[in-house]
C-alpha cells in the first residue's frame, strides 16, 4: 500500500473518529450531593435547561463533582474531554439569568458539542456583594440555612450544526494542508538551485 493511501485512510478514520465524538450522548447531569433542590420561580420548570441547588459545599467541590460527571457519556461511560473555563461573574448574570447574583461563574465545556455553566452565590464571602448590600441574605430554606445557592445551565448544540463545523475545520485543515506543503516545496527547490 502506498504511503499516499495509508495517510489517507488514516484521515478518514480520525474523521469518522471524530464524529462518532459529536454524535455520543452527552452526560447525565447528576443531583449534587448533600444539597437541597430549588423549587423557587426560575430554579425549575419556567427556564428549560436551568436547576438550581442549596449546598454547604465549597465552589471546588461543587464543579469537581459536576466536571467529573460531565466527563463521561451516559452510553457504556465513554469518557468525553472537558474543558473549564473561569469567567467573570458578569458572564453568568448574562447566560444563566441575569436576576441572580453570582459570586463565581465557570463553564465545563464538551468541545464542539455543548457547555454546563455553573454559578454560584455565596452571599458571606463575597465581597462585591457584602459593599452593596448592607444585611447580607441568609440562603435560609426549609429551616435551613445554607452557605450557597448553585445554578446550573447546560447548553446543547444541535447535531447537524456539530457535524458541519467538523466537517468545515477538516476542510480547512486539507485546503491548509495542502498549500503548506506546496509552498514547502517550492522553497526547497528555490533554495536547492541557488
Amino acid at each position: 500500500m502506498k504511503s499516499k493511501n495509508k495517510k489517507f485512510i488514516f484521515l478518514i478514520i480520525l474523521y469518522f473518529f471524530g464524529l462518532v465524538y459529536l454524535v455520543l450522548p452527552g452526560p447525565v447531569i447528576p443531583v449534587l450531593p448533600n444539597s437541597f433542590r430549588s423549587t423557587e420561580p426560575g430554579d425549575t420548570w419556567q427556564f428549560p435547561g436551568i436547576w438550581g441547588y442549596y449546598t454547604d459545599l465549597p465552589r471546588q467541590e461543587v464543579v469537581n463533582f459536576f466536571r467529573q460527571a460531565y466527563g463521561k457519556s451516559w452510553l457504556w461511560g465513554l469518557p468525553l474531554p472537558v474543558i473549564k473555563l473561569n469567567h467573570p461573574v458578569e458572564y453568568c448574570q448574562e447566560k444563566v439569568r441575569d436576576t441572580q447574583w453570582f459570586s463565581y461563574c465557570e463553564e465545563l465545556v464538551n468541545p464542539l458539542k455543548e457547555s454546563l455553566f455553573i454559578g454560584g452565590f455565596t452571599p458571606t464571602e463575597d465581597d462585591f456583594y457584602r459593599r452593596r448590600v448592607k444585611t447580607p441574605i441568609e440562603l435560609k430554606v426549609e429551616g435551613k440555612v445554607y452557605k450557597t445557592k448553585v445554578l446550573l445551565k447546560h447548553i446543547e448544540s444541535p447535531i447537524w450544526a456539530r457535524i458541519l463545523v467538523w466537517t468545515g475545520i477538516w476542510g480547512v485543515i486539507l485546503v491548509l494542508g495542502k498549500n503548506f506543503k506546496k509552498v514547502t516545496f517550492e522553497l526547497w527547490s528555490l533554495k536547492k538551485e541557488k
